[in-house]
């Protein structure tokens, strides 16, 4: 018998895939999807004290991303990747071929700031969304945004993309 499988919306670091992997070692990139009606933004607090990706209600956006299939079982291990400010919620994701549901993560109002992301994870949103050949213009928006050194150098290193 055959494992249930889930379908989840990456939009942040784990777009990257060497990332998400390391989280979930069975996950399997299915391909490039986008939510309309959201925009990514990073406003979500860290517990490392910068700010983390966050889908942002924006009727006039779209939040680009990536779908991954992953077993059941190991969704605990993203849950715990994630940490205790994200809640799971449902989202519609447009792909070239279908509207298809699929889980996320989504910022708890109790964790939102106005922190800047360290560079290294804004380097990997970026690095994932060039991965999976999101539109150029949005890779580069992304990759515009304001970032900050991180002041530990070791996580800075262990976390750089090609790592």
């Amino acid at each position: 018998m055959n494992e249930p499988e889930r379908l989840y919306f990456a939009y942040g670091s784990n777009m990257y895939t060497p990332r998400m992997q390391a989280r979930v070692p069975s996950a399997r990139a299915v391909g490039a999807g986008r939510v309309p009606g959201y925009r990514v933004a990073f406003r979500k607090l860290g517990g490392d004290g910068s700010s983390k990706c966050d889908l942002e209600v924006a009727p006039e956006d779209t939040a680009w991303g990536v779908l991954y299939r992953l077993p059941a079982s190991e969704q605990p291990a993203l849950d715990a990747a994630e940490g205790d400010g994200y809640f799971i919620d449902q989202v519609t994701v447009a792909t070239a071929d279908a509207f298809i549901e699929a889980f996320t993560y989504r910022a708890r109002r109790e964790w939102l700031g106005e922190m800047a992301p360290y560079s290294w994870y804004r380097n990997l949103v970026v690095a994932g969304a060039r991965l999976h050949e999101l539109p150029v213009a949005y890779a580069t928006a992304l990759a515009d945004m304001p970032a900050v050194e991180d002041p530990d150098q070791e996580r800075d290193a262990a976390n750089r993309p090609g790592r």
